[in-house]
């Protein structure tokens, strides 16, 4: 069955695809098909390529980072098919971190990438696919896929975790509880000293005498 799987996967959703494939895979592979040898045929990645870049992403490895690529170089790794791949492994553990089925990989596989990406949170999957998506789409027009990649894969082993809207809320609270302390309005109130009063007679009154020398002048002046 999982190599029926993985006919379907390749064909992407073409039946004619599919049924070509197949073929193929009747034709090297004999009546007795099995998973391995149907990848071999296709020429799909294995999974532990997949395993093992997810474990350099999740731990940090950055020492590890010269020599992974080196090997990728050496084994000619088509980096858009790497990353598609990737795509889809991150997609069907994002499924098992859910507590989901999904079908098409062996037992020992799954267990595999369940420990791959056991240090990973949801929100760091998703964050890479889109990563790799947007790589995915720049590799068709660069004319250097091989330093794009690498530059890129570079900064994806040191990203940050993503910090969840939880965990910020959390981080806000003073007590740890991630509950604010309510503030006591009514003891600052009292406590706030009262305003003075002011009454009306207290207020002066503007002087009036110099508008009133100034009307007795002008009387004066008057003949």
């Amino acid at each position: 069955p999982e190599a029926l799987w993985l006919i379907a996967r390749r064909a992407e959703g073409s039946l004619r695809d599919a049924e070509g494939l197949l073929d193929q895979v009747v034709s090297f592979g004999g009546k007795k098909i099995t998973y391995e040898e149907t990848r071999q045929i296709l020429g799909v990645l294995p999974s532990d390529l997949f395993t093992e870049i997810t474990r350099i992403l999740a731990q940090h490895r950055l020492d590890d980072v010269p020599e992974f690529l080196e090997n990728l170089v050496r084994r000619g790794v088509d980096y858009t098919e790497l990353l598609r791949g990737l795509e889809t492994y991150w997609m069907d553990l994002i499924f098992l971190r859910q507590g989901l089925t999904i079908k098409g990989r062996p037992d020992e596989e799954i267990a595999h990438m369940k420990q791959a990406g056991a240090e990973l949170a949801v929100e760091d999957m998703f964050r890479l696919i889109r990563l790799a998506e947007g790589l995915e789409d720049a590799l068709k027009w660069s004319t250097a896929p091989r330093v794009r990649f690498e530059v890129s894969f570079l900064r994806w082993v040191t990203l940050d975790k993503a910090v969840t809207i939880r965990e910020i809320l959390d981080s806000l609270g003073s007590d740890g509880s991630g509950h604010h302390p309510v503030r006591d309005v009514t003891s600052e109130t009292a406590a706030r000293p009262a305003a003075p009063v002011v009454s009306a007679a207290s207020v002066p009154k503007p002087a009036l005498a110099p508008v009133m020398a100034s009307a007795e002048v002008a009387s004066a002046a008057t003949p």
